[in-house]
C-alpha cells in the first residue's frame, strides 16, 4: 500500500481534484447515511467499509486495467471512442445529486454517487477499461440503498421463524417453555425476539462480506452461489443460538441477559463469516486446480492466477 501511495502521487496526481471534488459533493449525504450506519445493531452499518473493499478489488485489477490502457493507447487515437465515453452519465449524476441536495432524499443521493464515480472514469478511459472494473463496480453497488419495505419484510419473517426455532431448542433444554409470536417465556424470564435480535444484522454483513471474499478469489459462479447461501444459513444458525443463549442466560441473570440482547452482534457476524469461510475452503477443494500453490494451506483463499497471462509468460521465458 505505501508503494501504491507514491506511485499514485506521482503519476496520478491530477485524480486527487476529481476525488476532492466528488467528496465535497457527498459532504451533507454522508451526514444522512451516518445516522442509519451508525444506529445500534444497524443492519445496513457494513455499507461504511464498502469502498475500502471496493478499493482492494481494484488494487488486484491494476496491472491488468494498464496493459489494458497502454493497449488502447497503442490502436486508437486519443479521440477515439474506445478510448474515450460519452459524459451523459455524470451529467446525469450530477443532476440526481442537486435533486437530492432540494429535497433531501439520501438514496437519490447514492444513485447519483454510483453515476458520477463510474460516469467519470467511463468518461476519461471509455468502455474497455471502464468494463474492466466490472467487479469493483459490482461490489459498490453493496452500498445501495436498501428500500424501507424489505427491510421491515425481512425483519418481521426473521424474527418469527428465529422465534419458534429457538423456542423449539430451549424446549429440549428447559421443558417450562412456550412460544407466542415473537415473546419466547423459558420459566418466569420472558424474552422478547425485537428488531435488533431478528437476525438481519448479522446475515445483510456476512452476505456482502460473502460476496466480497467470492469476487476477490474469482470464483465460479455455480461456487459462488452455493458460498453465499450458506453463507444466509450459517448467519441464520448463528442468530437462533445467539437468541438461544439469551434465554438460558435469562433464567440465571435477567439483568444480563437484557445487557446481551441490547448489544451490537458483531461477534456473532464475525464467526458467522468464519464459518463461511472455512466452508469456502471445503468448496475449493472440490475445483482446485492442479498448482502446488493452491493444494495446501491458505492457497485455497487466494485469487486464482490469470491462465493466460500465466502462459505468456512461460512462452516468452522459453
Amino acid at each position: 500500500m505505501p508503494g501504491t501511495a507514491r506511485w499514485l502521487w506521482r503519476e496520478q496526481r491530477h485524480w486527487l481534484l476529481l476525488v476532492a471534488l466528488l467528496l465535497a459533493t457527498m459532504i451533507r449525504p454522508f451526514g444522512w447515511f451516518w445516522e442509519i450506519w451508525s444506529a445500534p445493531d444497524s443492519p445496513l452499518s457494513y455499507q461504511m467499509f464498502v469502498p475500502v473493499g471496493v478499493l482492494l478489488l481494484a488494487a488486484q485489477e491494476k496491472q491488468r486495467v494498464f496493459d489494458l490502457y497502454r493497449e488502447m493507447a497503442m490502436l486508437f487515437p486519443a479521440d477515439s471512442p474506445k478510448r474515450r465515453g460519452k459524459v451523459w452519465p455524470l451529467l446525469l449524476g450530477c443532476v440526481m445529486m442537486v435533486m437530492a441536495y432540494i429535497m433531501s432524499v439520501p438514496p437519490l443521493a447514492m444513485v447519483a454517487f454510483f453515476l458520477m464515480t463510474i460516469g467519470t472514469i467511463y468518461y476519461i478511459y471509455g468502455p474497455f477499461v471502464t468494463g474492466s472494473l466490472q467487479r469493483p463496480f459490482g461490489f459498490l453497488l453493496a452500498m445501495a440503498p436498501v428500500p424501507n419495505v424489505i427491510l421491515s419484510e425481512s425483519t418481521a419473517k426473521l424474527q418469527q421463524g428465529c422465534a419458534v426455532v429457538a423456542g423449539h431448542l430451549l424446549y429440549y433444554l428447559n421443558p417450562h417453555v412456550s412460544v407466542t409470536g415473537v415473546l419466547i417465556e423459558v420459566g418466569h424470564y420472558k424474552l422478547e425476539v425485537v428488531g435488533p435480535c431478528s437476525g438481519v444484522s448479522v446475515v445483510f454483513p456476512v452476505l456482502v462480506l460473502t460476496l466480497w471474499f467470492v469476487l476477490y478469489r474469482r470464483m465460479h459462479l455455480g461456487t459462488s452461489l452455493i458460498l453465499l447461501s450458506l453463507s444466509v444459513g450459517i448467519s441464520l444458525v448463528m442468530n437462533v443460538l445467539r437468541i438461544v443463549a439469551f434465554g438460558l442466560i435469562g433464567t440465571v441473570n435477567p439483568v444480563l441477559a437484557e445487557e446481551l440482547h441490547d448489544a451490537n452482534s458483531v461477534v456473532f457476524t464475525t464467526l458467522a463469516f468464519y464459518l463461511t469461510f472455512l466452508s469456502a475452503g471445503l468448496l475449493l477443494r472440490r475445483w482446485r486446480r492442479r498448482d502446488p500453490l493452491l493444494t495446501s494451506g491458505y492457497g485455497y483463499y487466494a485469487p486464482l492466477p490469470e491462465v493466460g497471462n500465466d502462459a505468456e509468460k512461460g512462452g516468452s521465458g522459453k
